[in-house]
């Protein structure tokens, strides 16, 4: 196989749009144009927050990788206060660190996950426990939220 036949993951970006009353909106796509063209369509595919909201600018975008990754940038970035996003905006070191946290807690999550030991989430062999919903029910001493 060709390295050119080779279907490569999309980039992500991170992107802001200022909307017509100052606020920002934090959104993530592949193709930041075509995704600000869906946003400023009175119907479609943009979204429900940015209807009514325009004119809508693009005041930042920036690429990060894959999806997961953009998720969770977006996700800190949504969180920040008004006044860093503003910031974030103006200055690019603050996307950086942004986006170095988001790789650390996700190299974090991802060490966790080992082999060697089972996924928290995964079911182990364990006996199975049968109740006795009859006799739990009758257990005197037991408030039932009846008078």
């Amino acid at each position: 196989m060709m390295p050119s036949d080779r279907t490569t993951a999309p980039r992500w970006y991170v992107y802001l749009l200022r909307c017509g009353s100052g606020a920002p909106y934090t959104g993530i796509a592949t193709d930041v144009s075509r995704r600000l063209a869906e946003h400023r369509e009175a119907k479609g595919k943009g979204a429900k927050y940015l209807r009514g909201r325009g004119p809508l600018l693009l005041v930042f975008k920036k690429a990060v990788g894959a999806k997961g990754l953009a998720l969770r940038v977006e996700g800190r970035i949504k969180k920040l206060p008004k006044a860093r996003k503003e910031a974030l905006i103006e200055q690019d070191h603050v996307i950086e660190r942004i986006i170095a946290r988001a790789l650390a807690a996700s190299r974090r999550r991802a060490g966790r996950r080992s082999i060697d030991r089972p996924h928290a989430g995964l079911a182990t062999e364990q006996p199975a426990r049968t109740v006795d919903y009859a006799a739990a029910r009758n257990q005197p001493g037991r408030r039932t939220g009846r008078a």
